[in-house]
Formats: C-alpha cells, sequence, structure tokens
C-alpha cells in the first residue's frame, strides 16, 4: 500500500547506518505518484470514478498525503486527466503532471487545467513544445528517457526534469 512505502521510506532513509547527512537530506525525498487510472479502461481501478468529482482512489491519495503533510514533496501524475483535475477541485496546492504520449501537446489545456507539468513521451517533445509549455507557466519532464544522448538533446533543449530508469547516465 501507499502507506506501506512511505512507512518503508522512512526508515531506511532514517536508518542508523546512514550518515547523519543522508538522514538530514530524508527530509527532502520527493515522491511521484502515479495513480495509474486509465479513461478507456474504468475497470483497471473499479470504483465507480466517471471523470467528475473525485474518486475513491483519489480521496484515499489526499488522504494518505495530507495526513503526512507530504504536499510539498509530492506529484501526482495521470494519463487520466479527469483524476487529475478531480484532485485539482479539492486540493489547489499539490503538484500534477499530466503524462502523455502518441503526440498529444496540448499545454494550453493543461495549463489552464492548473496543471503544474507537462509529462510526455520522450519521443514527443521538441524545442517548440517545450518553448510553448514554459511559456504556459508549465514545467516539462519528459518520460521515459534511457540513453545518454536523448537525455543531453532534452537537457539541451531546456526540460525541467528527466524520468529515467537509469539517473546514474546523468551524472
Amino acid at each position: 500500500t501507499l502507506n506501506e512505502l512511505l512507512d518503508f521510506v522512512e526508515a531506511y532513509a532514517r536508518s542508523e547506518l546512514k550518515t547523519e547527512a543522508q538522514r538530514s537530506n530524508a527530509a527532502s525525498v520527493q515522491f511521484n505518484i502515479e495513480t495509474k487510472r486509465e479513461a478507456d479502461h474504468p475497470e483497471y481501478i473499479d470504483d465507480g470514478f466517471t471523470g467528475g468529482a473525485a474518486g475513491p482512489f483519489e480521496l484515499a491519495i489526499l488522504e494518505i498525503v495530507n495526513g503526512r503533510s507530504l504536499t510539498p514533496r509530492v506529484i501526482i501524475q495521470s494519463f487520466d486527466h479527469r483524476s487529475l483535475r478531480a484532485i485539482r477541485e479539492i486540493d489547489g496546492d499539490i503538484r500534477l503532471a499530466a503524462l502523455t504520449t502518441g503526440g498529444e501537446t496540448k499545454v494550453d489545456v493543461y495549463a489552464a487545467y492548473k496543471f503544474n507539468i507537462w509529462s510526455p513521451n520522450q519521443r514527443d517533445v521538441t524545442a517548440e513544445n517545450i518553448n510553448k509549455a514554459h511559456e504556459e507557466g508549465l514545467l516539462v519532464i519528459p518520460w521515459t528517457v534511457n540513453e545518454v544522448a536523448d537525455m543531453q538533446r532534452l537537457i539541451d533543449w531546456g526540460v525541467d526534469g528527466i524520468i529515467t530508469d537509469y539517473p546514474d547516465r546523468l551524472l
């Protein structure tokens, strides 16, 4: 569960085996939570969510995040932007990331919905649409960028972050 994961991270980060610096940095660990909702497959999370008000899944995430005072350290991301809009209606402060694929680049819409981040498939990113997203006030954090050449190209174009399976390749 999300609670168990957060408990594990806290225990690991605060372990006596860690240095004092590592333990003090534990308070800055960020959490990227993907809802895994898909508008085309509501059966994946079969909780009656219809795209309007937040469903039990969204409410449970917010209850845990807010109950642990983690809002400044959390980004909630989803391909189902209805889920993000429902969360925004309840919580104006939590950071939201619109995951996209298939060339979807409606950054003006994401900004109008008060999302904070556009997270496109890295193949859909251009220098031009990064600039447009920035003009709309959105951060751009593409996924899943695993090749060093792609990482460097995207950094040169001005992305704000990178989702990768190999963070050590950025060092």
